[in-house]
């Protein structure tokens, strides 16, 4: 071969390494175009998780405030029904107002939004519900005539004390805030000769 003659090699040499040149550039493009693809299938995944995540929590957030509002619905439905049967029952007259089978109704009410409480609610505040019910449970069965009390009107009248306690617990326990509410002052059960401080922060106090 002469010395100012290309070998035929060069040339095939040459058009070999352009096309694995070429062939290695798509490559090294696909692979960036897959990782580009996993890293967005990653970001789009955790995006729906959070999202996901937010419509749990919400959705569990609007179960316990209806669960809270229930109880605080229930037991007002509940006082409101026992104040005339209670005075009534008190100054010696026929029973006024609901009926017998109404009131075991709004018991039942409470029992139940007092289940969903448990589940849904603190523990604390939960057993401060459990204690206003023992009190309603009280001026309940002395409507229906299944107890005495020694003063029953006094009684009926101081649940709206204790529910007004209640509230205040239930929108700590939302964690409601815009409204100032002041602390309550002590307070007597007023129950005659049984009549004793009482809190209104869900302490049971000691039955005779």
């Amino acid at each position: 071969m002469d010395s100012g003659q290309v070998s035929v090699w060069v040339p095939i040499v040459v058009a070999v390494l352009g096309i694995l040149g070429v062939v290695s550039g798509q490559l090294i493009n696909v692979w960036r175009e897959d990782r580009r693809f996993a890293r967005e299938a990653e970001r789009d995944d955790r995006r729906w998780a959070r999202e996901r995540q937010r419509d749990i929590d919400a959705h569990w957030r609007e179960k316990r405030f209806d669960v809270h509002v229930s109880v605080l619905a229930a037991f007002r439905d509940w006082d409101r029904a026992l104040a005339k049967p209670v005075a009534a029952r008190e100054a010696g007259h026929e029973p006024d107002g609901p009926t017998a089978d109404e009131l075991v109704a709004l018991e039942d009410q409470a029992q139940q939004v007092l289940s969903g409480l448990m589940v849904f609610g603190p523990a604390a505040l939960a057993t401060a519900a459990d204690n206003v019910y023992v009190d309603f449970r009280r001026c309940h069965d002395y409507a229906l005539g299944r107890r005495e009390l020694n003063a029953p009107v006094k009684e009926q009248r101081y649940l709206v004390i204790l529910l007004d306690g209640l509230r205040r617990q239930v929108r700590e326990a939302l964690q409601i805030t815009g409204e100032s509410d002041a602390e309550p002052e002590p307070t007597m059960a007023g129950r005659g000769r049984d009549a004793r401080p009482r809190a209104v922060d869900g302490a049971k106090p000691a039955r005779g």
